[in-house]
């Protein structure tokens, strides 16, 4: 709809204004004018429709659609510029209360501030495009209305000499062009109108939810059920007719739920226990994904009220807490304070009665806590990041070529964004949980360096072995199909031991695999449709012939810049590529590898330091002390997205990988690589050498701890775990592991063990355990005044 309407509603409205400035020197009259333009007229009717259709809409809010990017010549350049820097002036005044701007320039600035009012919030605003979130028809009359007005503004005296220029760019203002625009206005009012049946169903949801009479759970609400002991959340009900015959059979409780995609009917019911005149209430629940196997691995349910007896509160905190991909769609946090989940916009649209109920039970605000360590850990990454972007102009400081390389300029753009307060779609470092934002960034750019350098180590040690390079094209011996290699790897990183195509050869986990691109016939032919890419066993390829070597492949997002060299019959990789897996690139070759070593290693060295907790006696300046882990788990603690509390856990596990001393740190990589394809006595033997040269390094005995679970013995699993608590006593893995294994100790140190995880890491899938393992002691629990987890002290 936007780009439709503001492509043509911002050509129309200038034209307009060219109209009406020409008439009193010409002297035509309006009717002449309008038949000259007849256009410009049809356009700004089909903008006064939209802006009838937002207003008439209201606020009912959409269903989530993706945010919406404009680029100039659909905004004026010259006004989105001003806007831009009217955006920044905003972020910096909030973020600087008593910064001194000349007065002159603050109104310049500010003249542009009624257009940002329009647009929402979370909106993003550059000098060369806007990316704009529509949530609901009011937000989408403000975007409609801010565009207005800034190509209207184009064509003020001050912005003259660019703005012709730019009204000139907008390129093809000919009748056919003018003509298909208007065909593509009719064509978003169209869908507005479609979009309207929607919306108007959804205000008739809202008016049946008013009356919440009879309703014992409202949205959000945490539930566990009392016989098959599965958690859940509550996403809506539906009040229906009774329409079974009393006296009968008590037939199915069904009915449509809300993106319910499985239904669980019950027929248990005793007929007498049914009031035929009452209306019947279904609930639409969403599954804990650990509890989903009592469930018939569904992980979303359907119950009557008439089996509310079946169905108790989970009140319990550590409990509550409720591990589904499909809640972001349905609530925006859990709020700690009454252990429920708060409805987003549209889910609290449609059932107000329950957004009063939740207004009741609490305020819904964050914690005091999270508001102070919020900026805390955003100053802390930005400041990390301002010294690793020193780093890399430190080293590259005499070789301006080897800052072209893609690896590089990626790592110093994404730095800048952070040190720029710029992380992708935030509007404000003041958000709530932008520190998450942050987090998310830095630990891209950590994991890209280190896969970098570790694909680059791991290829250079075995150049010798590998037949082929980056671009040749080959032939699958077996097969018959060609392709192109793009990437290779030393060893599988997959199991690979049950592919049919590899039955007939011998150590196939041992020898170099190639992903390639294969040729689109060749793929119909081998196997009756295309394939995208292929991971093939060195030894069932071979180099194409000449005559062979003209492939007709995909160049997908995957491999945009390689292209074909006619005289060698081979592809070409981009520098990024041959310098990850270990071809030479030329001269720059060796500042490129000196300054990624320098970024792992200043990287190493303050993970370390926040892992030992001697940030204080690092070289970083004294604002990054507070990225220390106590904070870190602080913020996990607080989490109140289970998406959340996956950025921060997966920051504490690098932290905790990381040793002052790399080549300990690619061991423990490379024990977990074999671990991964299956190797397990392999990796066993590697961890087990790894902790007699470095006793101190406990995440490697929590990985010789897992291996030895696996294997089967117990008792050794259970020492290592023993270690790595003595080492650092707030793995909440390592009390996780513990628990599993203790669950055949009569003495419910298990229970223990789960609930000391949970106290660390709340969002732990370990709660779905230890909900399993207070089940089993409910006898002895009871004595202990907590039945089924409920205990004063199960909290």
């Amino acid at each position: 709809v936007l780009f439709w309407c503001h492509q043509f509603i911002s050509q129309s409205v200038v034209e307009g204004i060219k109209i009406r400035a020409m008439v009193p020197l010409s002297g035509v009259g309006g009717a002449i004018r309008n038949s000259v333009h007849p256009q410009a007229r049809l356009g700004k009717t089909l903008y006064r429709q939209i802006i009838r259709w937002c207003d008439r809409t209201g606020q009912v809010p959409f269903d989530p659609i993706p945010p919406v990017t404009l680029i100039p010549p659909l905004v004026n350049q010259t006004v989105l510029q001003q806007v831009a820097n009217e955006w920044t002036f905003r972020r910096i005044e909030s973020s600087t209360p008593n910064l001194n701007i000349n007065p002159a320039e603050t109104s310049r600035l500010h003249a542009n501030g009624v257009i940002l009012d329009y647009l929402p919030r979370e909106s993003l605003v550059e000098q060369k495009k806007m990316v704009l979130p529509i949530r609901n028809a009011s937000s989408l009359r403000g975007i409609v209305r801010a565009v207005f007005r800034m190509n209207r503004l184009g064509e003020f005296p001050e912005y003259d000499t660019e703005c012709k220029e730019d009204v000139k760019g907008f390129g093809d203002n000919n009748d056919e062009a003018v003509k298909k625009r208007i065909q593509l206005a009719f064509e978003a009012m169209k869908s507005l109108n479609d979009l309207s049946a929607m919306l108007e169903e959804r205000e008739l949801e809202r008016e049946a939810h008013w009356d919440n009479a009879g309703v014992q759970f409202f949205v959000g609400q945490v539930v566990q059920h009392k016989k098959e002991r599965w958690r859940g959340v509550i996403t809506g009900w539906k009040r229906s007719p009774n329409k079974g015959p009393k006296g009968g059979d008590p037939g199915k409780y069904s009915g449509e739920s809300q993106s319910v995609e499985y239904k669980i009917e019950y027929k248990d019911v005793p007929v007498d226990d049914i009031d035929q005149e009452d209306d019947i209430i279904q609930y639409a629940v969403i599954v804990d994904v650990g509890d989903s196997h009592l469930e018939q691995h569904r992980l979303q349910a359907s119950i009557p009220q008439s089996d509310l007896d079946v169905l108790s509160l989970a009140n319990a905190k550590r409990l509550s807490r409720i591990r589904n991909g499909s809640l972001k769609h349905y609530f925006d946090k859990y709020d700690m304070s009454t252990c429920c989940f708060v409805p987003n916009e549209r889910l609290a649209y449609e059932y107000p009665s329950d957004m009063q109920r939740h207004r009741d039970f609490t305020g819904l605000t964050a914690t005091a806590d999270m508001d102070a360590l919020n900026p805390l850990i955003v100053d802390s990454v930005k400041c990390i990041c301002t010294h690793l972007e020193k780093t890399i102009k430190k080293n590259l400081l005499t070789d301006s070529s080897a800052m072209q390389l893609e690896t590089i300029n990626s790592i110093e753009k994404s730095l800048s964004r952070i040190i720029r307060d710029a992380p992708p779609h935030t509007f404000s470092c003041q958000s709530p949980w932008s520190a998450i934002h942050y987090l998310t960034s830095l630990g891209n750019i950590t994991h890209e360096i280190s896969e970098t350098m570790l694909t680059r180590r791991r290829a250079l040690e075995s150049m010798k072995d590998v037949k082929f390079r980056l671009g040749d094209i080959v032939k699958h011996k077996k097969y018959g199909f060609r392709g192109v290699i793009i990437s290779w790897d030393p060893k599988p990183r997959v199991d690979v031991s049950q592919w049919d195509g590899l039955q007939h050869l011998e150590d196939v986990e041992n020898l170099p695999f190639y992903a390639i691109v294969p040729d689109r016939q060749d793929c119909v032919n081998a196997f009756g449709a295309p394939r995208p890419f292929r991971y093939v066993c060195q030894d069932n390829l071979e180099i194409c012939l000449q005559n062979e070597s003209i492939v007709n492949v995909d160049h997908s997002s995957d491999w945009p810049d390689w292209f074909l060299d006619t005289s060698s019959f081979k592809y070409v990789a981009p520098n990024e590529i041959k310098f990850k897996h270990g071809e030479g690139i030329g001269s720059e070759e060796v500042s490129i590898e000196k300054c990624m070593e320098a970024l792992q290693r200043e990287i190493s060295s303050f993970q370390v330091a926040v892992q030992s907790d001697t940030l204080s006696k690092s070289t970083l300046p004294s604002v990054a002390t507070n990225f220390s882990m106590e904070n870190l788990l602080c913020l996990l603690k607080n989490a109140e997205r289970w998406e959340d509390a996956i950025v921060v856990e997966e920051t504490i596990k690098d932290i905790w990988q990381a040793h002052e001393d790399q080549t300990y740190r690619d061991r423990l990589d490379d024990a977990r690589h074999n671990f991964s394809v299956g190797k397990k006595e392999t990796a066993l033997s590697e961890l087990t050498d790894l902790v007699k040269d470095s006793p101190f390094y406990f995440e490697a005995w929590n990985k010789k701890a897992t291996c030895h679970f696996l294997q089967g013995e117990m008792t050794l699993a259970i020492e290592s775990t023993k270690k790595t608590l003595q080492l650092e006593p707030r793995h909440f893995r390592a009390w996780s592991g513990f628990g599993i294994m203790s669950q055949e100790d009569s003495c419910k140190l298990d229970i223990d063990h789960f609930r000391k995880c949970l106290d660390l890491n709340p969002w732990s899938p370990v709660a779905s355990k230890l909900s399993s393992r207070l089940d089993h002691y409910d006898s002895e629990m009871e004595e202990e005044g907590a039945l089924e987890g409920s205990a004063p002290h199960e909290n």
